[in-house]
């Protein structure tokens, strides 16, 4: 048993007392491993389709089970998440060529932050190690409090992207039904937070839910190959591309045909103003078509914007590192050279997978690759749209389930941090969920594209987790001065630079964009007024 006057370093969890932290993570591991029991090929499947870890890995009594292969295909588990719709979209901004360099640069970096942070957690000889107590060991109290708050935010923006997610694709299947309600997001988005995740979110247990990553898994999987399949259809035709554009829609009795048109234009105006300085002839020409597209691929970015507009949707992409350490807990003979390699691969994997399915979804839709993919394909109306239905249904569905599984993590890093390790109480728990699904829930209803939310959490949370922290872990207890591990080093100042960077330019495109859209309703309700 540790005992407090026989600590020689007041921040080495080897030689203190438990904080909270530690007797929350141990409590929680514990807790854990009563519920989980999942088979023993699916032991280690430790994620949501968000890139969540759900039941922490712990080796307390048990025989480490996990080898490369498996710890390789468990990261990539945690890596391949919501940020893949999004990769057409971000491809669309830097352009092909931009696009492979920006992937290929920061897939570098997250892979190297992963060889960092092991490197420190070995170095410091860190027990139970995790953000939080990283940040104890190496910088302190405000260490701690820092990387748990970093994490607990990063948790809240995943969140309120899956409503997002879950208002876009299905919300155009529910609107088939014919219901003029069907029209608007938000009713869909509050009745199945409402009704099925709050619900689910009073559970004493996730144990009723152990199976819906390794599901969530196959459908993400499932939405990649479809793309993957599509956009090879359309390389080998190119007039499949006009067909999934301007789908047939004689036949339709949708209730949300005019609605449909009013989107479009507020596509177009976002449009419009995201390419305000820089316009091309093409692009001119695209923007007098309903489609918005062009005929050829830009290998490049139009402007310097654009890449500060797509690198936090990479970064936030690549956001694994908080479910490396129960990963490496599991792995056998482990050292951070060992986890290194499960990195290389696994990162390697992801960037492969991200870069094709960019590519494609860029070169089927060009300049109408909206931030969420799905959104481009109709649900009715063309040959691919009974497959993309199918997809977009279990997608849509797996992240409702896995909604809690989100929620659950948040909750409990804001419960330590607000109120500590205090005993499980019904009311305590009631509230931290309902306030969690209010914020989240209003966000995301209220947030109409994807990127808005995946640039904001990439801008700032992403940054910290993926660059910044690693690098200080490694860093801050060093007696030689920081400049003597340049690449460490580095990894720092590009975390400190990429934050205030991107996040004044997600600033000045969204509030652009409001202003835009705003004039342009008014607008519209005017002329609305006059006709009547």
């Amino acid at each position: 048993m540790n005992q407090p006057f026989l600590q020689q370093d007041p921040y080495d969890p080897k030689t203190q007392p438990l904080t909270t932290t530690d007797e929350a993570l141990a409590n929680e591991e514990e807790m854990i491993n009563a519920i989980w029991s999942p088979p023993a090929d699916l032991r280690n499947n430790l994620i949501s389709p968000g890139g969540t870890t759900i039941r922490p890995a712990s080796d307390l009594g048990k025989e480490k089970s996990g080898t490369v292969s498996s710890s390789v295909f468990n990261l990539c588990n945690t890596v391949l998440g919501s940020g893949t719709l999004a990769m057409g979209f971000a491809c669309k901004r830097l352009g092909v060529v931009g696009f492979v360099l920006a992937m290929v640069f920061l897939a570098f970096l997250a892979d190297y932050a992963i060889e960092v942070l092991f490197l420190s957690v070995e170095k410091w000889n860190v027990a139970r190690a995790r953000y939080p107590s990283m940040g104890r060991r190496t910088m302190g109290k405000w260490g701690e409090s820092v990387s748990s708050w970093v994490v607990t935010i990063q948790q809240f923006g995943a969140c309120t992207g899956y409503t997002v997610i879950i208002g876009d694709v299905l919300q155009p299947i529910v609107a088939l039904s014919g219901w003029e309600w069907t029209c608007e997001r938000w009713p869909l988005q509050l009745g199945l937070l409402s009704v099925v995740v709050f619900p689910l979110l009073l559970l004493p247990s996730m144990s009723s839910l152990k199976y819906v990553s390794f599901v969530s898994l196959l459908l993400i999987w499932s939405a990649v190959l479809a793309i993957l399949v599509n956009g090879l259809m359309v390389v080998a035709d190119p007039q499949r591309r006009d067909a999934l554009i301007h789908p047939d829609t004689h036949h339709t009795t949708s209730v949300c045909h005019q609605l449909n048109a009013t989107s479009s234009m507020e596509e177009y105006y976002h449009h419009v103003n995201s390419h305000n300085n820089h316009t091309t002839p093409s692009s001119s020409s695209s923007s007098s078509s309903s489609s918005f597209t062009t005929e050829h691929m830009q290998m490049f970015p139009h402007s310097f914007g654009d890449v500060l507009a797509a690198l936090p949707i990479i970064s936030f992409a690549f956001l694994c590192h908080q479910n490396t350490f129960p990963i490496y807990k599991e792995l056998q003979q482990a050292s951070p050279q060992k986890m290194a390699k499960v990195g290389h691969y696994s990162i390697f994997i992801c960037c492969f997978v991200y870069i094709l399915s960019g590519i494609m979804g860029y070169y089927t839709f060009l300049e109408g690759t909206q931030s969420n993919l799905l959104r481009n394909f109709k649900v009715e109306g063309t040959y691919f749209s009974g497959t993309m239905d199918v997809v977009r249904t279990g997608f849509g569905i797996s992240c409702v389930l896995s909604f809690p599984l989100m929620v659950w993590e948040a909750r409990h890093n804001l419960d330590i941090l607000l109120f500590g390790n205090r005993p499980y109480a019904f009311w305590r728990n009631f509230g931290l969920n309902l306030g969690i699904l209010v914020i989240c829930g209003s966000i995301g209803m209220s947030v109409k594209k994807l990127d808005v939310v995946l640039g904001f959490i990439g801008s700032t949370c992403s940054p910290i987790m993926v660059f910044i922290l690693p690098a200080l872990f490694y860093l801050v207890p060093q007696e030689q001065k920081w400049t003597n591990f340049p690449r460490p080093f580095f990894l720092l100042i590009w975390g400190i630079a990429l934050i205030p960077c991107c996040l004044a330019m997600w600033a000045m495109e969204n509030v652009v964009s409001l202003r835009v859209l705003i004039i342009y309703r008014y607008c519209h309700c005017f002329d609305l007024c006059i006709d009547g």
